[in-house]
């Protein structure tokens, strides 16, 4: 199967070139990446380092370096394409709109500032067997003065009503995010989506291995703050999903 990893980013110049190595690195050969600079304002330049990334890192022996105008290609294991935005549209638009692009038959959605491992695709790939629909990894929090793992359960629907427990950073296949909706970029977007995904009788899929490292930027004051939002998203995920809140 093929593997459509997708990254947004949107002024991540201090970590970006990290993020798209850990892609470039996976030792599943059969994937594509697609870059979306989100209207980058930064300093560094979003799509000026993604480009020198993209020179500089082809270990990967799927990959062969080919100028495009707008895009690096490689062979047909899989194309490294950069999507660029003249305007800042927000990441859940900038992933619906990198889905349109993909060829894939699975997502996985990676952020800026955060990485995976080179076994990640190979070690969740063949775990998309039967009703699979979603596989995740443990989860391995990491700030400056704190590290962590997150353990990861096989959530079913009647789980995760009531709260989030999938990361953003799971592999998904492309015809049930098609026929969930996709994102929904007027709430909890991967909430959403994961809702809608296992209310098509798709399972969720765990590896108990820390694949997944997500830099945590969370101070106090926000989490209080979300911590408050969580009623109203909660409010709002009844109003989409009335057959699953009956």
């Amino acid at each position: 199967m093929k593997v459509s990893i997708i990254i947004p980013f949107y002024n991540n110049s201090l970590t970006l070139a990290w993020t798209i190595r850990s892609a470039m690195q996976q030792t599943y050969e059969n994937l594509e990446i697609i870059l979306v600079d989100d209207g980058s304002t930064d300093q560094g330049g979003g799509s000026h380092i993604a480009l020198s990334t993209c020179d500089l890192i082809w270990t990967n022996p799927g990959f062969q370096k080919r100028k495009n105008k707008d895009a690096l290609v490689c062979n047909p294991n899989g194309t490294i394409k950069l999507l660029q935005k003249a305007a800042n549209v927000g990441v859940t638009k900038a992933r619906n709109e990198a889905v349109e692009e993909s060829t894939g038959d699975l997502l996985l959605f990676l952020d800026g500032d955060d990485w995976i491992d080179s076994t990640f695709l190979e070690k969740t790939v063949p775990l998309m067997t039967n009703n699979v629909g979603i596989v995740s990894t443990d989860m391995h929090v990491f700030a400056d003065s704190s590290d962590s793992v997150v353990r990861a359960e096989p959530a079913t629907l009647e789980s995760i009503k009531y709260q989030n427990t999938i990361p953003i950073c799971s592999l998904v296949r492309y015809k049930a995010f098609e026929r969930a909706g996709g994102f929904h970029e007027d709430t909890h977007e991967d909430w959403n989506l994961w809702i809608g995904v296992l209310k098509q009788e798709w399972e969720h899929a765990a590896l108990n291995e820390p694949l997944f490292h997500y830099r945590h930027h969370l101070g106090e004051s926000r989490a209080t703050k979300l911590a408050k939002q969580h009623e109203e998203l909660f409010e709002n995920m009844k109003k989409l999903h009335p057959d699953v809140y009956a």
